[in-house]
């Protein structure tokens, strides 16, 4: 896309978008904060706030980088659960993330780690190294530990596809664990829920391109108890339309969407 072109589409884009909001909308954003949920998630073009398919403007306090890291903004997320008092903090991975990608390049280039699982991932690994900077290979070092890690399992899972995601599963596996030891008062005393999960964006979990896939709260990693887990919050709640309906298919999709690789 042309300069001009990028342009021309912040300007009027931003122009039709104000004059189609309401004055609900000027109300939210004009007042105080209150956002119920903290979402640690990637920088990259794909992950966007319509994938959560509701209204997020004063909802949502969202928190972007490279690998959806928490130390990289830990002060960030700080801000959110102390000061907005946000009871849940997710952190959002990318079964297809090319940080990752990138990451595994390092080590597959090493023929003294190859093996058949390494040789299937070199079609998925695209993203190049060489234009890295030394920023980058900074920011992205802790990255390299849960990268490596998966390495040893991949021979397991058929499909590059999920051979990439489970990557992408011990990350949010870690970066969930690091929460917990950083909110470790908060997490005990039930004033906050961590929530690993991953955007499907490679069919690895379903068919159904785009879900959000559960596979860990609060450092819950067996599927069982994670639904036990969720099913146990449900059952709290009332339902004001839909009734046992509306229960009942929030139970189905329990089943469907919290699982793990």
């Amino acid at each position: 896309m042309e300069l001009g072109e990028i342009l021309r589409h912040l300007l009027v884009h931003n122009e039709a978008f104000i004059r189609r909001q309401s004055e609900h909308y000027i109300d939210m954003i004009t007042g105080p904060q209150h956002p119920f949920l903290t979402v640690i998630t990637g920088a990259e073009a794909k992950v966007q706030s319509e994938i959560f398919g509701m209204e997020l403007v004063n909802r949502v306090y969202f928190v972007r980088n490279a690998g959806n890291q928490v130390a990289a903004n830990l002060g960030s997320i700080d801000f959110a659960v102390n000061i907005y008092n946000t009871p849940v903090v997710m952190v959002l991975g990318m079964t297809d993330c090319d940080c990752l990608k990138a990451i595994l390049n390092k080590f597959l280039g090493v023929p003294s780690r190859g093996t058949k699982a390494y040789n299937k991932l070199k079609l998925l690994t695209g993203t190049t190294r060489s234009k890295w900077t030394d920023q980058m290979a900074k920011e992205f070092a802790p990255l390299e530990k849960c990268v490596e890690k998966s390495l040893k399992h991949l021979d397991k899972y058929q499909s590059a596809a999920m051979q990439l995601a489970y990557a992408s599963q011990l990350n949010v596996d870690e970066q969930v664990k690091r929460l917990a030891k950083h909110f470790e008062v908060k997490v005990k005393r039930k004033q906050l829920v961590l929530i690993g999960a991953l955007y499907d964006t490679n069919g690895a979990f379903t068919d159904d391109f785009g879900r959000i896939i559960i596979t860990n709260i609060n450092g819950q990693q067996k599927a069982g108890e994670l639904h036990d887990y969720a099913h146990s919050l449900i059952e709290k709640i009332s339902y004001a339309s839909g009734g046992d309906a509306l229960q009942e298919i929030t139970h189905d999709l329990i089943e469907e969407k919290i699982r793990r690789l």
